[in-house]
């Protein structure tokens, strides 16, 4: 108990209802025992003191029982979204169901037998707790197992093989587990329960296999698939390739033990009489290679094939070996007709030469003989007989290179011999190609020529052998005329350092300066005017050439003198005197002489020439005299 203690006065406890027993009554927190169970023990504490009215108050103690210990009841494993429960009866307390996990509607949730709707596939949990007042609850759980429907078993379609296995290809379960099983036939299952297992060991003809998926205590869903195994058929044998002459010819092929045999035609042309027979006739059979097919079949496996090919040869294109030719070189092409049926091929019948593609119409021949050389073009073609033709090739020799000679040289000459080579095969033949000359003998290598021109004259020396391409030579004979006689024109005495000649013009030749003497400088050596720059004082000397070809050349020299330029003149300083004579101051000339001349005023030069006169008869004022010297 748990009163307040008196300030003034005593208090008691006192039991007002109930039952128990208070261990001292007047301690305001006395202790109880043997308080009574599910119902209200009332107490009132009561203070007193002397003749005043006690004080009271009451309290309610309610002792509660442990609750019933909770049973949920056993797990369940269901195929529908409703089920009961089996909690069990409180004898003290009450029950309630609560959803822990999973999902799950509870119909009645203090009944212990409640129904269970909306339960969720998988486990869903609850939980019974049975409370009384303020004892602690007792709690269990139970499980509920809803199983789904496995899915709708879907064996897969239908299969033909031809090996002794084979993939299924069942639907895989999104609910439940698959298992395979052998229902007749033969086959070994090498994972059962996988959708998609092989099987192995299958037994020719039909076998039977089921699909079953099963989940939980749901019903399981089942179908079955066939699996039809085809035996190999028989290796396809065509028969050995034939050649024919003839537009028919009958087949060899095997007989299929196991399966159908058939003929087709690959390539080429044929009619086949009977497509199933083994040894079917062929006819209207095309020229060439005929290629057909022995194939050997048997349900889905795969067929068997051979080919055979039937080769029949046409009679060869008509052999024509081209015309005859005349040749010059060691070699030429055949012309030879195309072989439109046939293989053609070229033999040397005479003769000799090297056939570089014998099977080529229009092959190239090579190291020809000299003279007839003779071939022959066979076209043949199979088992028929050939086509022959010959053509015959003459070749001629090259003729000798013709070698005209030396050019030549000459100097106003009118006749001269050639100097061509004699041929040792072919013949020769002399040409005027361009200028003046007569061929004596135009056959002759070293032929005469007269009534020769002036300059150059060009001859040809050509060697011809029949068909060959001829050679020739030229050779050029330069008959040079006398040069102009040459004239340096007439000598020069001159001041300056630099002057023009006056040689005369070349009419036939080329004309050119020489320095024979002095150091002077030729500004156009080939211009008969041209101009000499530097000269040196004194005599200086030129030669004028003019030459042609092999002709004398004419010469001819011209002087130029040239004088030293005079000493500078100096007359002295200006002078101012009072008597009318005077002399003057002039520079004695070192080069040329020199002469006094009055300019202005009045005044006689006693001896001119002397670079310091005397002067007389002066005049008043200014007199101007003037100092010259000259070379």
């Amino acid at each position: 108990m748990a009163a307040n203690t008196p300030v003034t006065g005593t208090g008691v406890w006192t039991l007002i209802s109930g039952s128990g027993i208070i261990g001292n009554s007047s301690l305001p927190n006395t202790g109880l025992t043997a308080l009574g169970a599910a119902v209200p023990n009332i107490f009132q504490w009561t203070i007193s003191n002397g003749v005043c009215p006690p004080s009271s108050s009451t309290v309610s103690i309610t002792r509660y029982l442990n609750p019933t210990v909770s049973a949920a009841g056993p797990n369940q494993t269901v195929c529908a979204t409703a089920a009961t429960m089996a909690g069990n009866t409180p004898a003290i307390g009450t029950g309630s169901w609560t959803l822990i996990s999973g999902s799950g509607t509870i119909t009645n949730p203090t009944l212990e037998t409640t129904g269970i709707t909306s339960l969720g596939v998988g486990v869903n949990v609850f939980q019974w707790t049975i409370s009384n007042g303020a004892c602690a609850p007792s709690s269990s759980t139970v499980s509920i197992q809803r199983d789904a429907n496995p899915s709708v078993s879907s064996a897969g379609p239908s299969q033909s093989v031809c090996s002794t296995s084979a993939v299924m290809a069942a639907n895989v379960p999104a609910v439940g587990t698959g298992t395979w099983t052998l229902i007749s036939g033969f086959g070994v299952i090498t994972s059962p329960n996988a959708a998609n297992t092989s099987i192995t060991s299958l037994a020719v003809g039909v076998n039977v296999f089921q699909w079953t998926i099963g989940n939980g205590i749901c019903p399981n869903s089942s179908s079955t698939v066939s699996i039809q195994r085809d035996a190999i058929p028989t290796a396809a044998v065509a028969g050995p390739n034939q050649t024919v002459c003839a537009t028919v010819a009958t087949m060899a092929g095997n007989t299929a033990a196991i399966g159908t045999g058939l003929w087709t035609l690959v390539s080429g042309v044929g009619a086949i009489t009977t497509p199933a027979s083994p040894v079917s006739g062929l006819t209207s059979l095309g020229v060439g290679v005929n290629i057909f097919q022995w194939t050997i079949s048997n349900g889905v496996c795969t067929s068997s094939s051979a080919t055979v090919s039937i080769q029949r040869d046409a009679n060869p294109t008509v052999a024509s070996a081209g015309a005859n030719q005349t040749i010059c070189a060691t070699s030429t092409v055949l012309a030879g007709n195309a072989a439109a049926v046939g293989t053609g091929s070229w033999t040397l019948i005479s003769g000799s030469a090297v056939i570089v593609s014998p099977t080529s119409a229009n092959s190239a021949v090579n190291t020809l003989g000299v003279g007839l050389n003779t071939f022959m073009w066979t076209i043949s073609n199979g088992i028929c007989p050939s086509t022959t033709s010959t053509v015959s090739i003459q070749r001629d020799a090259v003729p000798t290179p013709a070698s005209a000679g030396p050019n030549q040289t000459l100097c106003a000459t009118s006749s001269f011999n050639m100097a061509g080579n004699t041929p040792a095969i072919g013949t020769g033949s002399w040409t005027l190609i361009s200028g003046v000359g007569t061929i004596t003998t135009p056959t002759l290598a070293t032929t005469g020529i007269t009534a020769l021109g002036t300059g150059t004259t060009i001859f040809g020396w050509t060697i011809s052998n029949g068909v060959c391409a001829s050679s020739t030579s030229t050779v050029s004979i330069v008959n040079d005329a006398m040069p102009t006689v040459a004239n340096a024109g007439p000598n020069q005495t001159i001041c300056a350092t630099s002057t023009v000649l006056a040689g005369n013009t070349a009419v036939i030749g080329v004309g050119v300066w020489n320095v024979i003497t002095g150091p002077g400088l030729i500004l156009t050596p080939t211009s008969p005017n041209s101009a000499v720059l530097a000269l040196g004082f004194g005599t200086n000397v030129f030669e004028w050439s003019i030459s042609n070809g092999s002709c004398p050349v004419s010469t001819s020299t011209v002087l130029v003198y040239r004088d030293t330029p005079p000493t500078g003149a100096n007359a002295g300083p200006n002078q101012t005197v009072c008597a009318t004579i005077g002399n003057m101051a002039g520079n004695n000339p070192a080069v040329g002489t020199g002469s006094w001349t009055l300019i202005s005023g009045t005044g006689l030069i006693t001896s001119p020439t002397l670079p310091n006169t005397g002067l007389t008869g002066l005049g008043v004022g200014v007199n101007v005299f003037q100092w010259t010297i000259s070379n």
